[in-house]
């Protein structure tokens, strides 16, 4: 739909809070990433955030929870394990319990959504090294999380390991209940360590899915989970990491993505060299290019460009499988990538790239760090480092979603080996996302190239600074040209096939500010009361102008440009 404001010349408190109306900018407070709370393990050697996921809201209060895995923890016996549900200021809800030594039980973990029905959401847990199938054959259970009673529990066969991964799918079957997928990643089925995973229904616990891996030692189902809608045909998809796969170089990795609806492959991604263990950990991470369809984050921790073993992440076009992003670890041994996660912490609409590197030597010695990535921009936003030497800071990271309640998604970081509770007690970090920074850019070029028709800015996208959006150069016979403004980036619109050759529509025309112009030029000035209330959100620009007899259309338009609006 066509909309479009009055004349916004001189623009007033009323038309500020009109246009802040459409745009339903959220308020934004926290300027640096703070500590919202530190939970620490209950004993020494528990490793507490060995594994970490974001689990929805169990206690109902209105902001999400998280799940936190101790797979060393010695509550029953030694490294049993165990998994806490810990709510919005770190108290404990939940105490879940692997049930013999050595199970390793929250070794991973996930959120499920609601498997069972009952309005709250569950959890599953992952103990690879059960021996209730056989030796090391693995466990994963499901668990309510309105009262921890156990809904499901699935079991391998001898040397599994099931349960090493485990993952949301989504409803696949479209029958109410969240389903959900386990790896089984030493699986012997088609060959010893080909590896499994299997996707089993929430309703029922029957299987909906079965995969294997393609050959011998390929470890698929290391790493398991949802993805979103890839293939934007209204299915959640999921995908299966094996990062032993041979294709093109000794266990250089492979990553199957999977529709949900069918089954059938999407796409099959792969590393770009031996040793690089593609594949393992992979993210969902939303619609990052704009395109309708969800993006394929994934990691590479052993990649070798910058030293033996410092990682890499790669970003997917989940449309077409293209590479649109490369990010590097800088140091060996580092594991850049070696954990995963993504969502919006600077409030601007647009996921951002969560990327742990847990043996990282910025802050101390193997201290660790995880590093924020703007999902709009790829520049770095922010990092946080650990401070003692051998903290593994970083081991598992996810997007917590706003937990302090400001209008702002919030991190949480896995410290294995953080000794607050004892030696190795272990640990979870929760930080506050951040706004993002003022700034302005413009891109591209107008059009034609013959009418130099121009976009720009002048002062500071902030609140109480004055800042002005300027046209300049176009069309001295027609007295108003138009503003298109997006919420989001879109990919270039070509013109040439209406005669306007070498023209590209850099935003859709579903927003349209009317500006004056005088001599082909105006300024729209936005004043403070705008600037406050659209804090954090990126705004999309093109000038629209009419020049009769100029290409079939009449039309001519400016460059690009992007406001990056700031308290």
């Amino acid at each position: 739909m066509l909309r479009v404001i009055p004349s916004m010349l001189s623009l007033d408190r009323s038309a500020g809070a009109a246009l802040a109306a459409v745009l339903l900018a959220p308020l934004l407070s926290a300027q640096t990433p703070r500590v919202i709370y530190t939970a620490p393990g209950d004993g020494p050697g528990d490793q507490l955030g060995f594994a970490t996921a974001s689990c929805g809201d169990i206690d109902g209060d209105g902001h999400p929870d998280l799940i936190v895995g101790a797979p060393f923890a010695d509550d029953l016996a030694p490294d049993a394990g165990t998994a806490r549900i810990l709510g919005r200021n770190g108290q404990v809800l939940l105490t879940l319990r692997g049930d013999q030594a050595d199970d390793h039980f929250g070794s991973s973990v996930a959120g499920l959504g609601d498997v069972d029905g009952d309005g709250v959401p569950d959890v599953i847990v992952g103990a690879p090294h059960a021996d209730h199938g056989g030796t090391d054959s693995g466990r994963a259970r499901v668990f309510s999380g309105r009262d921890g009673r156990v809904l499901f529990t699935i079991d391998g066969a001898p040397g599994d390991e099931c349960g090493y991964a485990v993952g949301a799918a989504g409803d696949l079957d479209r029958d109410g209940h969240a389903d959900f997928i386990v790896g089984f990643h030493l699986a012997d089925t088609p060959g010893i360590d080909a590896g499994r995973a299997r996707v089993y229904s929430g309703r029922d616990g029957s299987i909906l899915f079965d995969l294997v891996g393609a050959v011998a030692g390929d470890h698929f189902g290391a790493w398991v989970g949802e993805v979103g809608d890839v293939n934007a045909d209204g299915w959640t998809d999921f995908a299966v990491g094996a990062p032993w796969a041979d294709v093109g170089f000794i266990k250089s990795g492979s990553l199957y993505v999977y529709s949900g609806r069918d089954g059938s492959v999407l796409h099959l991604l792969h590393g770009e060299g031996g040793g690089h263990e593609f594949g393992v950990p992979f993210a969902k991470c939303g619609d990052i290019d704009g395109d309708g369809h969800a993006d394929l984050l994934v990691g590479e921790p052993e990649h070798k460009l910058n030293g033996d073993d410092a990682g890499a992440v790669k970003l997917f076009s989940g449309r077409t499988g293209a590479l649109l992003l490369r990010l590097h670890g800088f140091a060996p041994y580092q594991y850049f990538g070696l954990a995963l996660s993504a969502g919006d912490l600077d409030a601007d609409g647009v996921p951002d790239l969560i990327v742990g590197a847990f043996l990282e030597a910025t802050g101390a010695p193997k201290g660790g760090a995880v590093h924020v990535y703007s999902g709009a921009t790829f520049a770095p936003m922010f990092s946080v480092y650990g401070t003692t030497s051998i903290e593994e800071l970083g081991r598992s990271v996810a997007f917590a979603g706003d937990l302090d309640g400001d209008g702002i998604g919030d991190l949480a970081v896995g410290i294995p080996r953080l000794d607050l509770g004892g030696t190795d007690a272990g640990g979870v970090r929760t930080y506050s996302g951040v706004p993002a920074a003022p700034a302005t850019f413009v891109y591209g070029t107008g059009c034609p190239a013959a009418q130099p028709f121009a976009l720009s800015f002048s002062g500071q996208p902030r609140a109480g600074q004055p800042f002005q959006i300027h046209l300049a150069n176009g069309p001295t016979a027609v007295p108003v040209a138009m503003l298109a403004l997006a919420l989001r980036d879109h990919p270039p619109i070509d013109l040439t096939p209406v005669g306007m050759t070498g023209c590209s529509l850099y935003q859709p025309l579903d927003l349209l500010i009317p500006l004056t112009l005088t001599g082909g030029s105006g300024t729209l000035p936005l004043q403070a009361p705008f600037l406050g209330a659209a804090s954090g959100l990126q705004l999309f620009l093109q000038g629209i102008g009419w020049d009769p007899g100029i290409n079939p259309l009449g039309v001519v338009t400016t460059n690009g440009g992007r406001i990056v609006v700031a308290r």
